[in-house]
């Protein structure tokens, strides 16, 4: 199995009283959104091929990649440093 870096967009429309507003009420419907949308943009980045590499994104050699394969194995078992 490889590592690929996805992202995934969702357009939403929500109703608030200015941009920080808009900011909390995307943030705490969030889930709902996501579920709201049939078919969002998803690109799909280079095989990953180094822990190092996820690092900007949050994520560590403790996180567990998403897949419909092996769900057991994290990052630091799966790619070096």
């Amino acid at each position: 199995m490889a590592i690929f870096r996805v992202e995934i967009s969702i357009v939403a429309y929500v109703s608030a009283k200015d941009e920080i507003d808009a900011h909390k009420v995307a943030a705490s419907n969030i889930k709902e959104i996501a579920g709201d949308d049939p078919c969002p943009a998803i690109d799909v980045s280079e095989p990953i091929t180094a822990v190092s590499q996820v690092i900007d994104d949050g994520w560590d050699g403790e996180c567990v990649p998403y897949s419909n394969y092996r769900r057991d194995e994290r990052l630091n078992e799966i790619l070096p440093p």
